[in-house]
């Protein structure tokens, strides 16, 4: 499109070893974000008395900052 070769920016990005991070996170953090959101909802499911406001406010916390940890993990892996 545009005369813009997708395959050439990949490769210009990739041959800069500090930017592959960037693009690993992207696709990392919303993967572990909605994974780990579906476990707390199960989590929720199967335990509705123990769900208060506060508990909420705290495992969405919990949630935000593991799932950012682990995409950090997962975007310094190399292949």
């Amino acid at each position: 499109a545009a005369g813009i070769d997708p395959s050439t920016i990949t490769a210009a990005i990739a041959s800069v070893e500090s930017l592959v991070f960037i693009p690993k996170f992207a696709v990392a953090f919303p993967l572990v974000y909605h994974y780990l959101g579906g476990v707390r909802h199960i989590v929720w499911d199967r335990n509705p008395d123990a769900l208060t406001n506060e508990q909420v406010e705290q495992s969405s916390a919990i949630l935000l900052g593991g799932s950012a940890a682990v995409s950090v993990g997962l975007a310094l892996l190399t292949f």
